[in-house]
């Protein structure tokens, strides 16, 4: 597994970072906002926002997680 794609709910988040790969998340409820606020601040993941999701901005965070070195 190369990235996890996520709502960014307590327990895929845990598992992700137990797996040690990156996050693209996409709260939709609840703590997932803040949870995905943590996930970004510490630079493990991108969050997209639910309401703005397109073609472009799912390949761009797929991309920019799997290619950037950091």
């Amino acid at each position: 597994m190369r990235l996890f794609i996520t709502h960014g709910g307590l327990l895929s988040t845990q598992e992700a970072i137990h797996r040690g790969v990156p996050i693209v998340g996409i709260p939709v409820y609840g703590d997932q906002y803040y949870n995905l606020a943590r996930i970004v601040s510490f630079g493990i993941g991108i969050r997209l926002d639910y309401e703005n999701i397109t073609t472009e901005s799912v390949t761009w965070a797929l991309n920019e997680v799997l290619n950037n070195q950091r």
